[in-house]
């Protein structure tokens, strides 16, 4: 995640969470314009669903319409997660 965020000028935010309930769940995003205080120019989220293996979703959200190469990329990262087998949702 790290090495194509950094391919398309995005910055690793999130990890693995250890919830409450003592199941791991992989809550991640990747974003652009990164700014604690006055939010992202374009996130894109990768969460894991603790009760079933293997599922992963991802989210996306931008300040701005999407532009193609944002769409583009997106798939490109769900492209990217088929191998490890994630099953990735949109």
């Amino acid at each position: 995640m790290r090495k194509f965020g950094a391919r398309h000028g995005l910055e690793l935010h999130g990890g693995v969470e250890k919830r409450s309930d003592g199941l791991q769940n992989l809550n991640v995003y990747l974003a652009r314009g990164y700014s604690y205080w006055w939010g992202d120019d374009l996130d894109l989220w990768l969460t894991s669903n603790p009760h079933v293996q293997g599922e992963t979703s991802l989210g996306g959200i931008s300040k701005t319409p999407w532009t193609k190469s944002d769409l583009q990329m997106s798939h490109e990262l769900l492209t990217a997660l088929a191998p490890l087998q994630c099953a990735a949702r949109r």
